[in-house]
């Protein structure tokens, strides 16, 4: 009976597995079909986020979770960083994901994610490896804005070049100098949606929840939204570019990729989630409760 060495692709060790077809095998899994294993495997990653922070953790339509504090998502020779929400989109940074420390409440010390001018980004395992669907979506995160922040935290690009500066899938200011939130979404290489937030609805030098909701029938109406520490703190409906067109290069998502090489960027991350979908206020109160390492 033939036997093959299989590497994971899940982040589990490696392990010998039999043709699950075949009814005389005395494998671990016998002759249960050996995608149910993987997907119980992926599942099983999910645990350790379930361990940290409960079963209100909102799992539905969820894409990628990477945690500072979760080395599961993130460790793997320093570059690679794992997705365990159990939808096996694993990815590879082009540098070091940057590590600092931050005290919370109780004295607890937390793993934080230091942006600095250095691009960073993730390569995805295929095509639109973010998993958005093309509508809705919600982006979620743990920040920490210094004043002197004015930059790009997040950016998803339609193509190789990444200078077009309408070509902008996803793309959030975070702050620009004039004290405002731009979320910016939806670019198609010739124009962008943008949601301006309203100025110095965020706080400086503080650790904050900060939620992006895209939500949008697909046909004539989006409304965006930001969420700060589980408020609304400002939305906006536009009729106009409701399909998130990624594009076969949407493996390319930028972390703290700033278009503006002369402007500063000292931010912090903690923690960063994406979503298929919008989540409801509820659900961002939840997460906000949930996550907050103030």
């Amino acid at each position: 009976m033939a036997r093959s060495k299989r590497n994971s692709i899940i982040g589990i060790p490696p392990q010998d597995i039999n043709d699950p077809n075949n009814s005389s095998g005395t494998s671990m899994i016998g002759v249960q079909n050996i995608q149910e294993h993987y997907k119980q495997a992926q599942a099983g990653r999910f645990d350790e986020v379930q361990e940290k922070y409960g079963s209100t953790f909102v799992k539905d339509g969820l894409q990628v979770w990477y945690d500072a504090n979760i080395e599961s998502s993130w460790v793997q020779n320093d570059l690679n960083v794992y997705d365990v929400s159990g939808n096996n989109r694993d990815a590879i940074w082009n540098a070091g994901m940057g590590t600092d420390t931050h005290t919370g409440a109780g004295s607890v010390v937390h793993n934080i994610w230091k942006i600095s001018n250095n691009t960073r980004y993730l390569t995805g395992p295929a095509a639109n490896a973010v998993g958005l669907d093309g509508d809705s979506f919600t982006l979620g995160m743990t920040i920490y804005v210094d004043a002197a922040a004015q930059s790009v935290a997040f950016h998803f690009n339609r193509d190789a070049s990444y200078t077009d500066s309408t070509d902008r899938a996803i793309s959030l200011h975070m702050v620009w100098s004039d004290g405002r939130i731009y979320f910016d979404t939806h670019g198609d290489g010739t124009a962008y949606n943008r949601h301006t937030g309203d100025t110095n609805d965020h706080t400086y030098d503080t650790w904050q929840t900060i939620f992006f909701t895209a939500d949008s029938n697909g046909v004539d109406s989006m409304t965006k939204s930001i969420y700060i520490d589980g408020t609304l703190a400002s939305s906006s409906t536009s009729s106009s570019l409701v399909t998130l067109t990624l594009g076969s290069l949407a493996t390319e998502w930028f972390y703290g990729r700033t278009a503006y090489p002369s402007t500063a960027q000292p931010n912090w991350y903690s923690c960063v989630g994406l979503w298929n979908r919008a989540l409801t206020s509820s659900e961002i109160s939840t997460m906000h409760g949930l996550i907050d390492i103030s």
